[in-house]
């Protein structure tokens, strides 16, 4: 059964840099969009297995765009035709510039925002592109929090012009204001951005310096890393993400939306939305599913990206879980991490095993080094 849902909406103020996500529609659609999301989520719930949804997440592109009034037509059409559980997490990603009523967001059944903070200093955020500046991101949060809100701040780091300094000021901030979850990503220049941006990237040494910044200033504050770019509060994990990484099913709705049907192909079946706007929302008005691509993943598909996933947690790596339903050796993997640990990749505490700070950030070569390995 599927109980988590993710909507895609293609639209937003101003294209960032580092953004490869799916964009850029005209605003002139977005008050017909929450319409065409119900009815596609209605079309889809003929042919997937979806139960009362546990964890409902707004991305983009920027959904605060909608405003309470889009946002709150969705959550209703979700919980009409598919159910909320008792006690779902309902997140929306919020640009500080787009300005909302975050009481009214609480009222229309949000509980949880992301706020792309990103900095807290006005020359990085128009190195940046962005469109707001350190003062209305504060503003944003602490209305956030004032109202209720659970409340996730993003910050980029490994670009010139940052400091170690800097980022750890800001994670002392936020947490101050009242965030309890932070995102942390290093920037990476999007193959959609036309314009040359403002911001360059750091040298590998600065941004292994700004790395251990965030991750010391997060300790200081109370906040737990769980995944490599994650760190929260006890008990204030991002519960739809940790479903993403724990491998379990999710609908995706909207243009550019991705999704995964695990009961779809033994190791299940992937797939992602067309990104145009025009052509999803043609298909959803005559009563037809969107065109989509769609990908059953096999064995070595699978249990690579177990891989990937496991070595990017901050959780125990267990071997079992990882070759579940494959024809891999459990011996071998398990001889594997034994020589991660002699390397200082992994580490043994009490019975389990644990990526270190410094698996974490070779994660992604870990799994495919281990990979490799498992099929010689």
């Amino acid at each position: 059964m599927i109980e988590s849902i993710y909507i895609h909406v293609p639209f937003c103020l101003e294209r960032c840099a580092y953004c490869n996500f799916y964009s850029g529609e005209s605003l002139a659609h977005l008050g017909e969009y929450p319409a065409l999301l119900v009815e596609e989520m209605r079309l889809q719930r003929e042919g997937s297995p979806l139960g009362p949804v546990a964890t409902l997440y707004f991305g983009g592109g920027t959904p605060s765009l909608l405003g309470v009034g889009g946002v709150g037509r969705v959550i209703e059409g979700v919980a009409r035709l598919v159910g909320l559980s008792n006690g779902a997490e309902v997140t929306v990603e919020v640009n500080p510039a787009a300005g909302l009523d975050f009481g009214a967001l609480a009222s229309a059944g949000v509980n949880r925002v992301s706020i792309g903070v990103q900095a807290l200093d006005d020359t990085l955020l128009r190195m940046l592109g962005r469109v707001h500046d350190s003062e209305l991101a504060l503003e944003t949060v602490r209305s956030a929090v004032g109202a209720g809100l659970r409340v996730s701040g993003d910050l980029i780091y490994g670009f010139a012009g940052l400091t170690g300094e800097l980022l750890a000021r800001s994670v002392e901030v936020l947490t101050g204001e009242g965030v309890e979850h932070l995102s942390a990503y290093s920037l990476e220049i999007s193959s959609m951005c036309e314009d040359a941006p403002a911001v360059e990237p750091s040298s590998q040494e600065v941004e292994q310096l700004h790395w251990e910044s965030i991750i010391e200033s997060a300790a200081r504050a109370g906040l737990r890393q769980y995944e490599v770019s994650n760190f929260c509060l006890p008990g204030c994990e991002s519960r739809h993400n940790v479903n993403y990484w724990e491998g379990g099913g999710y609908l995706g709705l909207g243009p550019g939306a991705r999704g995964f049907d695990p009961g779809k192909g033994k190791f299940g079946t992937r797939y992602s939305t067309v990104e145009e706007l025009a052509s999803w929302s043609d298909a959803i008005e005559s009563g037809k599913l969107p065109p989509c691509e769609a990908e059953v993943l096999a064995e070595d598909e699978a249990l690579l990206e177990r891989l990937f996933l496991a070595f990017r947690r901050v959780a125990p790596l267990k071997s079992h879980k990882i070759l579940d339903g494959t024809s891999y050796s459990k011996v071998r993997l398990d001889g594997l991490f034994g020589e991660l640990v002699d390397e200082r990749d992994l580490e043994r505490i009490g019975e389990d095993i644990f990526p270190t700070q410094k698996g974490l950030r070779r994660g992604d070569g870990l799994a495919v080094w281990a990979m490799e390995r498992l099929e010689s």
